[in-house]
């Protein structure tokens, strides 16, 4: 099965579970109300070729369903961790997918939150803290009618955690009336060799839109000339306008820009195996879907202009960290291409290809009446609903213009597969102002450039050390920034704590980091990319780890209480210890071990181990655990937790013979008779032997199968608990 991926600090990961890797939680659902699908299937059924420069309709493929669902409406769930999990299961009967726009969202720092399916395997996340914008989440789409929302928090962060989940869509064709598999056959995966050769980087700035579920369009993240990583996003304008359910005029509202917080970025999402799994004879060159795809929540509105039908947007988040990430190029002179490329996501599929081996022409060269265009008819591939907004590329690779739209009957046996894109000529100057033109955005330092190049998202990378992220004392680690900016940029690097190292700063974008010795603890290398042309400054940063772990950190249950105090017990209740924290370790390293008057352990490795205090006052009061853990580089400094074993003041005892047959009678106390009670007979180490409820004023024990030694009764009620010791004797 697919499985899931991690993200960095832009945008959150979306995909499949292998199997296997499904959240073990068993969760009440909530129940949604039934959509009124016939208004669903009205939304698809307009469709029109671009006139008048109103818009091709957008694609949708959902219902949307009010909610007022907030962190109240469900409970938590312990995990057997420090991290129990707030968790609330949604159901909307015979949807095909689900997803849904949060708002109010705080979750704390530490916290990560999952959308998954239960039975699918399908994981969107982890969602943290720094992929929500003003408090808006919008997700992607989850297959299946039933829908888990995890959200993983340290306990004492649990107060702050905040979320009401504000829409819910509902899906009501297939997984969505847009989606994998849906584009026409004749359309070419992006991956398809020779189609795709050569264009990655561009392959890997096309995105794929979802508006609250019900609508589907591309674009392109786009570069500026200071090639500073500002995450612009060019689309079709005719995708944004309407959005806040009003009429389409051209404009766009506060209101329409509003909306676009709930906008839902899909990247990445093209097949890696083109033709894998096809039947023997199959020539479509369509792969499997992907197994994991990233995604961004929301965005901003730069500008757009009605008349060449162009949004410029910018979306929350950073991209710094995602390196399987590409802003591309642009070309804005005047010109007319001798052949060209459109990537795209037809109808919301993987992405594809579309190439024209002939020049482009100028819309209004068959009508002046008509707006000056690019018109083409691609030789491979085609372009369908659902690619509009997608960049259009010359042979250098440079955006040169965007979708606007196709004709509604074009299809694989069409004989003239026509497509539109305004030229990116004409919006460079737009309406004349900030917002309706894309010169302040893509040259922000009005250098004049008529050209720019594409850029790939920087990346670290590391060779050498004892594995990942970790040095010891004698190791060496090279590490590289691989950035490629066109316009020249100056690169240094700088490690922290400097004293951790030999080498601490440096010109250059790479550095070999050797440890001094003795030292221990987390690290970190920034490199500083100073642009040219005053166009300031990009810091990527990545951590390690030098030496052995850390002291490791915990915390007790069900109580949390400070490492330094005294855990009180009474005899024979058992105290839960988890590592909260393994600095430079896995707490799967972590060993614990315990003396004193704790006497019985759950477990000896792990992220957690259970003590029970001895029921002897014999064994003293004091008891002691342990827990350390390890690395490559060595092993951590011992943790330690002290108890305290509180033995009740009335101890009795009795004594009785082990023959066959032979019953030791004890008389109740008759405070153990005011309320439900129980007693329990237990080694003198702990272990329970017998046990039972206290039912009358006496118990009869029945010793026969003991062997001679000591032993302990327990009788606990509501207010109190007592300890009967018992000596048995033997025949």
């Amino acid at each position: 099965m697919p499985r899931i991926t991690f993200p960095s600090c832009g945008g959150a990961r979306g995909g499949f579970l292998r199997t296997g890797e499904a959240f073990p939680v068993s969760v009440p659902g909530s129940r949604l109300p039934s959509p009124d699908k016939g208004k669903a299937k009205n939304i698809s059924s307009h469709a029109g070729i671009f006139q008048g420069r109103t818009g091709n309709p957008r694609n949708s493929f959902g219902l949307l369903i009010a909610t007022d669902l907030d962190e109240q409406d469900r409970t938590w769930q312990e995990t057997g961790t420090a991290s129990p999990i707030w968790v609330m299961k949604i159901r909307s009967a015979g949807a095909p997918s689900l997803s849904f726009v949060f708002r109010d969202v705080y979750l704390p720092k530490k916290a990560e939150m999952y959308l998954f399916a239960p039975t699918g395997f399908m994981v969107m996340g982890p969602i943290r803290a720094e992929h929500i914008h003003g408090g808006v989440y919008a997700s992607d789409l989850i297959y299946g009618e039933e829908v888990v929302l995890a959200v993983r928090m340290q306990s004492n962060e649990s107060a702050t955690f905040r979320l009401r989940m504000d829409k819910v869509i509902h899906g009501y064709a297939g997984r969505g009336s847009r989606d994998y598999g849906d584009a026409a056959a004749c359309n070419i995966d992006v991956n398809c060799a020779p189609f795709g050769n050569g264009w990655e980087l561009e392959r890997d700035a096309v995105g794929l839109i979802i508006y609250g579920g019900n609508e589907l369009c591309s674009g392109s993240l786009i570069n500026n000339a200071c090639e500073s990583l500002v995450p612009l996003f060019l689309t079709a304008l005719h995708c944004i306008d309407g959005i806040d359910g009003t009429n389409k005029d051209q404009e766009i509202s506060q209101a329409e820009q509003n909306e676009l917080s709930n906008w839902t970025f899909r990247f990445n999402y093209d097949s890696p195996d083109p033709l894998a799994g096809l039947p023997p004879g199959g020539n479509n060159c369509r792969g499997l879907e992907p197994t994991s795809w990233l995604t961004y929540s929301g965005a901003q509105y730069r500008a757009g202009w009605s008349n060449m039908d162009f949004a410029l947007i910018e979306l929350n988040g950073s991209l710094l960290g995602q390196s399987s990430l590409a802003l591309a190029g642009w070309d804005r002179r005047n010109i007319f291409p001798e052949s060209s490329t459109s990537i795209h996501h037809p109808r919301g599929d993987v992405k594809k290809i579309s190439h024209d081996d002939d020049p482009a022409i100028s819309w209004s060269q068959t009508n002046p009446a008509l707006p000056d265009y690019y018109e083409v008819i691609f030789d491979a591939g085609i372009a369908e609903s659902g690619s509009s907004g997608s960049p259009f590329f010359n042979p250098e690779h440079l955006i040169i213009g965007q979708q606007l739209s196709v004709d509604p009957f074009l299809n694989c046996s069409s004989t003239f597969n026509t497509v539109y894109f305004p030229r990116l000529f004409h919006s460079w100057t737009g309406g004349g102002t900030s917002d309706s033109r894309l010169s302040d955005w893509l040259d922000p330092n009005g250098t004049g450039v008529e050209q720019v190049p594409g850029v790939r998202v920087p990346s670290i990378t590391t060779a050498g050390g004892s594995g990942f992220n970790l040095l010891c004392e004698d190791d060496e680690l090279l590490v590289t920034l691989n950035a490629a900016f066109s316009g020249g940029a100056e690169v240094s690097w700088e490690a922290s704590p400097s004293d951790f190292f030999r080498t601490s700063a440096g010109q250059g974008s790479s550095a070999t980091l050797s440890p001094n010795q003795g030292v221990s603890g987390p690290v970190s290398i920034a490199f500083l990319i100073v642009l040219g042309n005053g166009c300031g400054s990009l810091t990527l940063s990545q951590n390690f780890f030098v030496g052995p772990p850390l002291e490791p950190e915990f915390i007790t249950a069900p109580d949390p209480i400070p490492p330094s105090t005294v855990v009180q017990l009474a005899a024979g209740e058992k105290i839960q210890v988890f590592l909260t924290a393994t600095p430079g370790a896995t707490p799967s390293s972590a060993q614990w071990w315990k003396s004193g008057s704790l006497v019985v352990q759950d477990a000896t490795s792990g992220i957690k181990s259970t003590f029970t205090a001895s029921v002897s006052p014999l064994v003293g009061n004091t008891g002691h655990f342990y827990v350390q853990t390890s690395n490559t580089c060595g092993l951590s400094p011992v943790a330690e937790g002290e108890v305290w074993v509180n033995y009740p003041e009335q101890i009795t005892a009795q004594e009785a013979t082990s023959s066959p047959g032979h019953n030791l009678t004890i008389t109740i106390p008759a405070i153990f008779l005011d309320g439900p009670g129980t007693w329990q007979l237990l080694h003198l180490q702990g272990q329970v032997l017998q046990e039972g409820p206290i039912s009358g004023a006496e118990l009869k024990l029945s010793l026969s199968h003991l062997p001679a030694g000591l032993y302990f009764l327990r009788l606990a009620g509501p207010h109190d608990q007592s300890i009967h010791r018992i000596r048995v004797l033997g025949n």
